[in-house]
């Protein structure tokens, strides 16, 4: 028995704290835990910059700009995103007009100014991934729905409202969803 064992304990402390160190300053010393730790702006990730219809203002595209950049974003690739469901417009900003050119040199310009890199799309949307020689049934399709509340424990039986549809769109087919509380769904006997 070596006594209270203190002297050996310090030694351990010490041992433990020098190596510590060490492979603190080794890893900091280390180019792939620097690159991780802060990665050169060829390994930085970029993001989609949605422009929703008309609603975008050189403010916004300041703001956006910025927290891009606050993140580490490399940079950007930007393209318009419309549709019918889009309540909030401002309709003087259609893609390709002279308000939009005007907000797209602006964004370049800003970009450019926070180092970071802009792209565009080629079409408003995902436009481009289609054609006339695309048959209906392999085309884009859009989901419309309704929400019918019914109430819960007895046998219901209703016809479910149809949503609105364009004409353009073709329904594929009916989706529903049952929500039941905690406790199982009401049994039903088979005759």
């Amino acid at each position: 028995m070596h006594g209270s064992g203190l002297p050996y304990g310090r030694t351990l402390l010490v041992l433990l704290a020098f190596s510590g160190s060490f492979a603190l300053a080794s890893a900091a010393d280390d180019p792939i835990v620097r690159g991780f730790r802060s990665p050169p702006p060829e390994a930085r990730p970029l993001v989609f910059w949605q422009w929703m219809n008309g609603c975008v203002t050189k403010e916004g595209i300041v703001s956006d700009l910025d927290s891009f950049q606050r993140v580490g974003l490399a940079g950007v690739q930007q393209f318009l995103v419309g549709g019918s469901e889009a309540t909030i417009t401002d309709p003087t900003i259609e893609i390709l007009n002279p308000k939009w050119r005007d907000l797209m040199r602006f964004a370049e310009a800003e970009a450019a100014r926070r180092g970071l890199t802009i792209g565009t799309h080629n079409s408003p949307g995902w436009s481009a991934s289609g054609g006339p020689w695309i048959k209906p049934d392999d085309a884009m399709q859009k989901i419309v729905w309704t929400t019918t509340d019914i109430e819960g424990g007895q046998l219901v039986q209703r016809a479910i409202d149809q949503p609105p549809v364009d004409p353009r769109w073709v329904i594929i087919t009916m989706l529903s969803r049952s929500r039941f509380p905690a406790t199982s769904p009401p049994s039903r006997s088979r005759r």
